[in-house]
């Protein structure tokens, strides 16, 4: 399997470097970065020379994105920093521009970052709570998530369904071999009937 045959929607990667053979490590930390979102972290071991070049020009291609912003993190790509500051700066949104500080932090330590990190920290849990759950990221999420249930629901019910067609046709079948037992028991009798008759 190559790392094409895998879906990357909404990123922009360059399908033919994906075509051509490389690492497991490599194939391993961009599966985790842009299938799985990096949900278990991301791999960076292994990556060395015109992989871990290529690993950090995807990703920078793609910062847009908090847990691609998190990958730059784990690769210390002291490159994707220009991109990030442009980023902080184009970015009103007081958690994504959190986000942002505190990747460009991680990377460079540098602490003129932290008053947008501790902007979000002082706004409080409640404040937190109310902020994101307005923002557009967790309406969609929101939606993702009834149309997953309502999609989950939908082929519970259709399985259910086929299951209880299935049930049905199973006592058919059942009742079809019982009857067809039946007759050919009562056929049986009748002959040794006539033959006992004889």
């Amino acid at each position: 399997m190559s790392l094409n045959d895998y879906l990357f929607e909404g990123y922009d990667l360059p399908r033919d470097a994906l075509t051509e053979k490389h690492s497991r490590a490599f194939e391993k930390f961009v599966i985790d970065v842009f299938v799985y979102s990096g949900r278990d972290g991301f791999s960076v071991d292994g990556l060395v020379g015109s992989e871990l070049q290529l690993a950090k020009e995807i990703v920078r291609t793609n910062l847009r994105y908090g847990h691609v912003r998190e990958a730059a993190v784990a690769l210390r790509d002291g490159a994707a920093v220009p991109l990030l500051e442009a980023l902080l700066a184009l970015q009103a949104d007081i958690s994504h521009r959190a986000s942002i500080a505190l990747c460009l932090f991680q990377i460079t330590h540098d602490p003129k970052y932290t008053p947008a990190i501790d902007a979000w920290e002082d706004l409080g849990e409640q404040k937190k709570r109310e902020h994101l759950e307005a923002s557009p990221e967790y309406q969609a999420a929101i939606r993702a998530f009834a149309e997953t249930n309502a999609a989950v629901e939908q082929i519970r019910q259709e399985y259910v369904a086929e299951a209880h067609e299935a049930a049905q046709h199973n006592v058919r079948s059942i009742v079809i071999v019982v009857l067809v037992t039946a007759g050919m028991l009562a056929l049986i009798f009748l002959m040794l009937a006539y033959y006992v008759g004889e």
